[in-house]
């Protein structure tokens, strides 16, 4: 051992002579600590009046270690300790401490010695990496937990220290003798680098680890300055958004002056894949640099930019031009660059075009837009091909650089974003379950990540769906912690419902902030109102990082929850068929919620009228073209062929009707759009007609006429394959309808029951009424009834077999069960008549919209004019147009809250949550209901059909497929269930409402209720990115449609001035830009959510430096919305409340929630008691008898309610002294009362949460089954 050369010699010789003695044995260095400095440091330690020879170290079995940590009597503490093999230790060094196998590294920051002798210290833990929540499990192929990794390595030698909270959790006290050995830990002070010349074994840490939240900060020690600059003020920081879809988290962008300052976050560049919602995000926000390419393709650019083009002709790196520079004679002048590349990409389906793999540098070259001097023409050239052009491609660099075009390192102060959630969605029922990370679907969170340490943001924030807590032990999240510290950046996780921030919905969402080493990092926005319950439970390791209301008070303040009546109340009445953007209020706004959505922009956005302008001269090429092919169907072939388009599957799409597309293009041409049929279009730009036909030709294929219809429905498991019909009968067949009708008359079908409301939902299938048109005209009326034997001749069997189509093979099993081949055929020319009549009266709607649709566009957008506060013209109230058999449906559908496809007609609700209607029964069970009855315990009365498939994704599981062959009829003995037709012959509840979910779909008007209506007194749980009404209840309360566009952003919080872009893709386009305009919608993160992330980055840039440990370093902050304020003190002026204040329901859900958090607080207080009442009957059992009798009624009171009054204990108090039997009983008592295992009658104590914790951890990494838990005492 070195000695200080300082050192006297007397001192040097006692020194030895003490070091002389047992290696192992340990003396303390210096004298003790003081009274009053010890009193100041630990006074929780020293208690008066106890004697040693009645004091009993703790025993930690059964106690909770926080509890343990505090049992300790300290009778002197020391500033140093000396071991001859371990060397001194101070306080404030780092040691390694034994613990079976492993080891665990812990500052000292205690040293003292009990009433006992005994030497003991109290230390504060580090965390490796793998102990963070960083650490994933690692599982076999059984899927046995086999060890325990950290998907992105970090830093070497980097370890972690444990917050307050956590470190709290486990023994902190052990015995000196358990020290190892001393090592060295080097803090990393905030901002600074790791030095390149630490030793290699050195061990260093830079940030402060807790559970909460996942949190992963800088640590600052006590005074310690920050590491970053306050901003200057009126400071700009440059936001680049990736997958930034319509634009929902652009709101977070915005002014803000707060503490004397003033501060903007201006979002700069925005990249997303898909055409649609770019455009949108452009129309909305034309400051910033909008691309539609994806993030691998624009990280790539930067970084080929940045390296080979500004590195040689930045305005910086270049000489000044000579005389002797002459302009080039090639190139006359460069427009933009891109990147060009051959990497491999999807070729069919929605990956179409899309990167299969990361994008390589061998796959890329850069390619520039040029104008040549001879032609004129512009051109893309590759840069290998580029002609000299030095002036020009300075003035091209220049002209990027002063509008930042282009981002490169240094530029971009925030990265913001979400990759996409089709690996993790719930609702993608194809979404891989285990090895996510692996899944090409979530391939491009690495790259999210890539983009990140290139740019090195100072901030970052990521969000993403709930899933990513759900499976696999929270992989994804675990994935995002670990791939941003190991950057060296912080990073904070937070769930955060969006109706805590006013929507009228649930949509728990994963935000993601990191901040760069030095920066603050930005807290998680208070709930600003009470959100409903809306039945979306949160993963117990989610649990963590909830964030919700601080205080009961801060609840009590927050606004009233927002429900579906405060969105739906003040919108016009639309029909499913509606195909006009624009519409008028209703009236004015009736709740706060609706000021607050029509709001105008603000003075320096961009007015209303400019975005429709936008928009529609976006859309028009898709709209004028979907209205032209009806029109014109209308006109050549009549009423009945435009409603026949419309029966389900068989819209207009390109594919059917591309003839007729490049004639009126050509038209369009040759009139130089002038009006067609009626004199509608917008203006189009000149030179646009060839790029519009040429598109059109392009997109086109095939010869069919749109007359021509598939028999296909989305509505039945049928097959894509099956061949299509002709639209017309022939003049035989229609002779042969024009003579039997009246026949009709008086004949029972199979729906007889039906309602007089929907008298249309007898229908028939067009292929079945051709054969009975057949069959007509080879057999009289008299031979009709000429008996059994003539059955073949008069009407051909038809074979189920054949039939692929679910309601066909139905129909056809009715069929054969008719006897007289005349009802037979008389049921299919009924069917024939009521779908003609049915469609004829279908067209004329769909017409009247047409005709609307074409008034609007006759004003055109360029003459409207912007009007100020609510009159604000409404934009996107449109909802999806539903097929005919979908609008039937939800005609069928009463309107009540919780109303779905279990209240159609014929339909039939079990009593154990499943259904059955009369051509589809619930599956068959072996269990019976009880033992006397021969119910089956699926509850139909008749005992179903089939026994359900096993749960699979293989095909085979489909029930289409699982029930080949199966029964099939209109009605089952014994049931009261009936099965009802619509006009197109599909059946009115299609089979997969009984089978969906297990057949239990819809119970309890849940959200996963096919063709189900939304009430006013609820929320939405999620809006999705898509309308069909067929597994979500997403049907309007008494409209028969589904919500709107707008009704649908309404639920989101976007105002009502935010406008959407729909550009028609892919072959079909029945419902034109609407479907993409539902996907923008879904995808987006929620407006006021946004608002109030932007306003806390602002508020830790601009307030007071927040240092970990103090009071104002809080996860949750509450952060004020000015716009949000401003509109409910408006609606608080003129009277209006919100729906929940007016029925009652929102103070008497605020009464359950304060009672809830009451409870909670009271039993957490409850359990402080019994810890504190633990404590001091320990401490007690050390006092003098005389001491012991002064705190007898108190300790016994507390004790008393710490074991519910157990008489045993209370009787072992009252003796004359604390027996060292009467306080092991009260531990094991109390240790019961904590955490208990029953088994039979008998109870026993187990581990605590945090000695589980520790366990499993360890046992993962497949160590020892020991920790700090376990560490010998």
């Amino acid at each position: 051992m070195l000695h200080n050369s300082k050192m006297s010699v007397p001192e040097v010789k006692r020194r030895k002579e003490r070091d002389a003695g047992d290696d192992d044995e340990w003396r303390w260095i210096g004298l003790p600590m003081s009274n009053e400095e010890r009193g100041r440091r630990y006074p929780s330690r020293y208690v008066s009046d106890v004697l040693s020879k009645e004091y009993v170290s703790p025993n930690a079995d059964g106690l909770p270690d926080h509890v343990y940590n505090q049992m300790w009597i300290a009778h002197k503490h020391f500033s140093g300790v000396r071991c001859k093999d371990v060397g001194e230790i101070h306080l404030g060094d780092t040691v390694a401490i034994e613990g079976g196998d492993i080891q665990f590294f812990m500052i000292v920051k205690e040293l003292f010695e009990d009433l006992k002798g005994k030497k003991m210290f109290c230390g504060h833990y580090f965390y490796d990496a793998v102990e963070t929540v960083m650490g994933a499990s690692v599982r076999n192929e059984h899927k046995e937990v086999v060890g325990v990794r950290v998907l992105v390595p970090q830093l070497k030698s980097r370890l972690f220290l444990a917050a307050d909270e956590d470190n709290e959790k486990y023994v902190t006290v052990h015995a000196l003798d358990t020290i190892n050995r001393k090592v060295e830990v080097k803090r990393i002070k905030p901002g600074e680098a790791v030095p390149l010349n630490m030793a290699r074994h050195t061990l260093w840490y830079d940030q402060i680890h807790s559970r909460k939240f996942f949190t992963f900060r800088d640590y600052y020690e006590d005074g310690e300055e920050p590491a970053y600059k306050q901003m200057e003020n009126g400071t700009v920081l440059n936001v680049m958004e990736l997958c930034s879809g319509a634009g929902g988290t652009s709101f977070l962008c915005q002014k803000a002056q707060m503490f004397g300052k003033s501060m903007e976050l201006r979002a700069r560049w925005a990249f997303d894949i898909c055409n649609d919602a770019s455009s949108a995000y452009q129309v909305n926000d034309p400051s910033c640099h909008v691309y539609v390419r994806g993030i691998d393709e624009s990280l790539m650019l930067s970084k080929l930019y940045e390296t080979e083009v500004l590195s040689k002709w930045h305005p910086k790196a270049v000489k000044p031009l000579t005389p002797a520079d002459k302009p080039s004679k090639e190139v006359k002048y460069i427009f933009e660059v891109r990147l060009g590349d051959n990497a491999p990409r999807g070729q069919s389906g929605q990956g179409k075009d899309h990167l299969l793999d990361h994008l390589q540098r061998s796959h890329c070259w850069l390619e520039y837009l040029v104008q040549g001097y001879e032609d004129d023409l512009l051109r893309w050239v590759k840069d290998s091909e580029m002609p000299a052009c030095e002036i020009e491609m300075r003035e091209f660099v220049a002209r990027e650089r002063a509008e930042l075009q282009i981002p490169v390192r240094g530029d971009v102060d925030m990265i913001m974003g979400g990759p996409p959630c089709q690996g993790l969605s719930g609702l993608n029922r194809n979404a891989a379950r285990l090895d996510i990370l692996n899944d090409p679907k979530n391939r491009l969170v690495c790259v999210y990540y890539d983009i990140v340490k290139w740019f090195m943001p100072k901030f970052t924030l990521m969000e993403q769906v709930l899933d990513c807590f759900k499976k696999e032990d929270a992989l994804y999240a675990r994935f995002m912690a670990s791939a941003i510290t190991a950057m060296r950046y912080q990073c904070r996780i937070g769930i955060i419902a969006a109706g805590d921030h006013g929507c009228a919905q649930g949509r728990y969402r994963v935000l993601t902030w990191s901040a760069q080493q030095g920066m603050p990092l930005p807290s998680f926005p208070e709930p600003s109102h009470r959100c409903p319950d809306f039945r979306t439970p949160v993963p117990e390791i989610g649990k963590d990082c909830l964030v919700t209301f601080k205080s009961i008070e801060s609840m009590q303040a927050a606004y009233p929850m927002n429900l579906n009546g405060d969105v739906l109340e003040d919108l016009p009445d639309i029909s499913n068929f509606c195909m006009t953007d624009d519409q008028v209020y209703k009236c004015p706004p009736t709740r706060p919620w609706q000021v607050y959505l029509r709001r105008p922009p603000l003075s320096h956005d961009v007015s209303l009228s400019d975005r429709i302008i936008s928009a529609d001269k976006l859309m028009a090429k898709s709209d004028i073209t979907y209205l032209l092919e009806l029109l014109m169907l209308h006109e050549t072939e009549g009423p009945a062929a435009l409603g026949r388009a419309f029966f389900c599957r068989k819209g207009v799409s390109r594919g059917e009707s591309s003839a007729l597309s490049r004639k009126l293009w050509k038209m369009l041409a040759d009139d130089r759009k002038e009006a067609v049929a009626a004199g509608f279009l917008l203006d189009v730009e000149e030179g646009d007609e060839d790029v519009i036909e040429n598109d059109v030709e392009e997109e086109s294929s095939g010869n069919e006429s749109p007359a021509e219809m598939s028999s296909a429905s989305d509505g039945d498991e049928s097959s894509d394959e099956e061949e299509s019909t002709s639209s017309s009968d022939g003049d035989d067949a229609e002779g042969a309808i024009a003579g039997l009708c009246e026949l009709s008359d008086g004949r029972e079908g199979p729906s007889a029951a039906v309602p007089a409301k929907s008298k249309k939902e007898i229908g028939g299938s067009r292929s079945q009424s051709k054969k009975a048109v057949k069959a007509l005209k080879k057999t009289s009326h008299s031979e009709a009834g000429a008996g059994d034997s003539d059955r073949e001749d008069a009407t051909p069997e038809v074979d189920l077999k054949k039939e692929r189509n679910f309601a066909a093979q139905t129909w056809a099993a009715y069929l054969d069960s008719l006897e007289d081949p005349l009802q037979r055929s008389l049921a299919e020319l009924k069917k024939v008549t009521q779908a003609e009549a049915y469609a004829a009266e279908l067209g004329a709607k769909v017409y009247h919209e047409v005709e609307r649709a074409i008034q609007e566009m006759q004003r055109g957008g360029a003459a409207m004019e912007e009007v100020e506060g609510e009159d604000l013209r409404l934009r996107d109230h449109r909802s999806l147009q539903c097929n005919a058999d979908d609008y039937e449906r939800m005609v069928a559908v009463p309107s009540f809250k919780g109303a779905g496809f279990r209240d159609m007609p014929g339909v039939v609700s079990n009593s154990n949550g499943t259904c059955c209607a009369g051509h589809c029964h619930a599956f068959k069970s072996d269990k019976k209901e009880g033992p006397r009855t021969g119910v089956q315990k699926n509850g139909c009365a008749a005992g179903g059909t089939i026994k359900a498939p096993t749960r699979s994704l293989h095909r085979s599981s489909r029930v289409d497929n699982h029930d080949k062959g199966g029964w099939r009829g209109i009605e089952l003995e014994g049931c009261s269930a009936k099965s009802f037709w619509l006009p197109s012959g599909d059946l009115l509840c299609p089979r997969w409402c009984i089978t969906y979910q297990g057949g239990k779909s819809g119970k309890g008007g849940g959200r996963q209720t096919c063709f189900g209506r939304v009430w006013y007194d609820e929320v939405q749980p999620t809006v999705v990115t898509r309308a069909e009404p067929h597994n979500l209840r997403i049907v309007h309360p008494v409209q028969d449609r589904v919500l709107s566009i707008r009704e649908n952003e309404r639920c989101q919080g976007f105002p009502d001035y935010w406008v959407l872009v729909g550009l028609s893709t892919g072959q079909r386009i029945s419902s034109g830009s609407v479907p993409a305009r539902y996907t923008q919608i879904g995808n987006a993160v929620a407006p006021p959510m946004a608002r109030k992330l932007g306003l806390c980055i602002l508020t830790s840039l601009m307030g007071p430096f927040r240092a970990y440990g103090t009071k104002e370093d809080e996860a949750i902050i509450a952060v004020r919305d000015p716009e949000m304020d401003e509109a409910y003190t408006e609606a608080h002026r003129r009277g209006l409340k919100s729906v929940s204040e007016e029925d009652g329901s929102d103070a008497a859900a605020l009464q359950v929630r304060i009672s809830k958090a009451q409870k909670e607080d009271a039993k957490m207080d409850l359990v402080r008691k019994k810890e504190a009442a633990l404590v001091a009957l320990s401490v007690g059992s050390a006092l003098t008898a005389s001491a012991a009798a002064r705190r007898r009624n108190h300790d016994c009171s507390a004790a008393s309610e710490f074991t519910g009054g157990s008489k045993e204990i209370i009787v072992s108090l009252q003796s004359a002294s604390l027996s060292e039997a009467a306080r092991r009983l009260l531990v094991l008592k109390g240790s019961s009362l904590h955490n208990v295992e029953k088994k039979g009658n008998k109870k026993r104590p187990i581990a605590s949460n945090s000695q589980v914790e520790k366990c499993e951890i360890k046992k993962h990494a497949g160590e020892a089954a020991t920790g700090r838990t376990r560490v010998v005492k």
